[in-house]
């Protein structure tokens, strides 16, 4: 009986369910360690090709979190993968590449984004914040697109 209990608590402080794709294990774990102490069900992918396998199995996610630079594919081709498959779900990528890859993605309004290193109340504030303004981008453009 306390394991329906403790269930049905968990269903009512649920405050969403993330996708964390990170190729680097260490970063992964934490992010989503975070999240779950935070409140969200965290689930936790090694690459783009790992998230693409856990959202093809019927995974109901709320929003994506995901690294950019990564070996298969980079977090903006992730994100528009998952877009056309999940439309209207919002996408995090956290960054942290030297060139300010966040203020090209907000600039050019692809992603919303944050930047490595960023400390675990700022991952926080800012998934709830993606999560409470339902923060999703239109499907990147490719440059055949704009000659049409």
């Amino acid at each position: 009986m306390e394991t329906n209990a403790a269930n049905q608590t968990d269903r009512e402080n649920n405050k969403g369910t993330i996708l964390v794709v990170d190729d680097d294990e260490q970063i992964r774990a934490l992010m989503a360690y975070v999240l779950r102490r935070a409140g969200y069900n965290a689930f936790e992918a090694a690459g783009p090709i790992d998230a693409q396998n856990l959202v093809d199995s019927g995974g109901n996610f709320d929003l994506l979190l995901t690294d950019f630079q990564m070996p298969e594919m980079n977090g903006v081709e992730l994100a528009t993968w998952f877009h056309a498959v999940r439309p209207g779900i919002p996408v995090l990528i956290v960054t942290g590449t030297r060139f300010k890859m966040e203020e090209y993605l907000e600039r050019e309004a692809l992603y919303p984004c944050l930047a490595k290193p960023f400390k675990t109340v700022e991952l926080v504030a800012k998934v709830a914040e993606v999560l409470t303004t339902r923060v999703i981008a239109a499907p990147a453009t490719t440059p055949s697109d704009k000659a049409k």
